[in-house]
């Protein structure tokens, strides 16, 4: 999905899609989906809270744009327009958002620490993973 200026990724969407073939009918503004093998399969849901999206050259950069009220972002103390750095150590421009989504659905209870830059100044914050639905 495709946002202003960068790649977003919703994540609950982006689980459920990939389950389907997908075919768009431009003319008639139709979409069809036909289930794939794996639709059945069980999966994960995020367990932050948080929608990200990445911008810049190659996507380098990842923001935050959105924390769910109550979750575990939101305990952390993530804010909307946050710009993540790392997560345990490691910089989010190594990995794809495939890997940083797979992090954040990886385990409850599962503690990650975040590399966050606000407001001009760089942090730390650690997050526990928790399920939400």
């Amino acid at each position: 999905m495709e946002g202003i200026g960068g790649s977003w990724r919703t994540n609950l969407g982006f689980e459920i899609l990939k389950r389907f073939n997908i075919i768009i009918d431009y003319p008639d503004t139709l979409i069809f989906l036909n289930p794939r093998n794996n639709f059945k399969e069980a999966f994960e849901h995020d367990m932050s809270g948080m929608e990200y999206y990445s911008v810049g050259g190659e996507f380098r950069y990842v923001f935050i744009g959105r924390v769910e009220l109550g979750s575990a972002a939101d305990q952390a103390g993530i804010k909307k327009d946050d710009e993540l750095l790392a997560v345990n150590f490691k910089p989010v421009n190594t990995v794809t958002l495939d890997e940083l989504d797979q992090l954040f659905r990886s385990k409850e209870g599962r503690k990650l620490l975040l590399g966050i830059y606000r407001n001009k100044k760089y942090e730390n914050i650690i997050i526990t993973l928790k399920r939400r639905i």
